[in-house]
């Protein structure tokens, strides 16, 4: 288990698994295998994080300015009891960079992110494969009033039971370009996507060469408001009569 402050951390080569601080209380209980709080760095080259657990984060908890880079890096079977089956990362001063990575087959049952979820932060992910995550928001990321920039990467095979199968937006901007959303499957809203914004903030997705696909939505009867989506490529529109690829109102 490692713990964080101001420094940096660089794992390379490294197999971390089998970690469980959910039963602990307070921040004891974030961060299943590393604990970040301060403008620290955590580096990974080539490590696989598998079956941890623990409340908030099941593999990583990183807040207060932290920096976190994961390349080439593999996490399988992480638990989240709450938020961020395997990364929980919050505040405006934290950011996660990814590339060449794996993530599949993490879960939050309870809570919301099945691979991530982001609070105010900044999530940067390339060439990437999120796939086969499950959560009740966003079976793949949640991300809370940030930004999200998803570039050449793939979201496939998440399931939400209840919003947002493959991600949720919420009060933030998403940019993607050249990626897929495939066969993602969330219950009331966006079987791919679900973008939600309010009278303070718009929800707002930017996509550019994506493909969007063989997603569902099981439950077709709700709305919002306040959601903003620009497609630079026309025929990436979703159907907006079935509502089946995205969750999306233009307001």
């Amino acid at each position: 288990y490692f713990i964080v402050g101001t420094h940096t951390l660089t794992l390379k080569w490294l197999r971390l698994g089998g970690a469980d601080v959910s039963g602990q209380s307070g921040s004891l209980s974030y961060g299943g295998a590393i604990y970040i709080n301060g403008a620290g760095t955590l580096l990974t080259i080539e490590c696989i994080f598998q079956s941890n657990k623990a409340r908030h984060g099941g593999t990583i908890y990183a807040e207060s300015g932290a920096t976190v880079r994961l390349q080439h890096s593999n996490m399988t079977d992480n638990i989240a009891t709450a938020d961020g089956g395997v990364i929980y990362i919050k505040d405006a001063s934290s950011s996660l960079y990814i590339s060449n990575s794996v993530f599949t087959s993490n879960e939050s049952p309870s809570g919301k992110g099945g691979f991530c979820y982001s609070s105010h932060a900044s999530l940067h992910i390339n060439d990437t494969m999120i796939t086969s995550n499950n959560a009740q928001r966003g079976g793949g990321i949640c991300a809370d009033m940030g930004i999200l920039s998803l570039h050449k990467s793939e979201v496939k095979s998440n399931i939400a039971t209840r919003t947002g199968g493959g991600m949720v937006i919420y009060k933030g901007t998403a940019t993607m370009t050249d990626s897929i959303i495939d066969g993602n499957k969330g219950f009331y809203y966006g079987g791919g996507i679900f973008v939600e914004g309010h009278d303070d903030a718009t929800g707002k997705v930017i996509m550019t060469r994506c493909v969007i696909k063989n997603n569902e939505q099981i439950d077709n009867k709700y709305n919002t408001l306040k959601v903003a989506i620009i497609t630079p490529d026309k025929d990436i529109i979703p159907d907006a009569e079935t509502l089946n690829p995205a969750y999306i109102v233009f307001d």
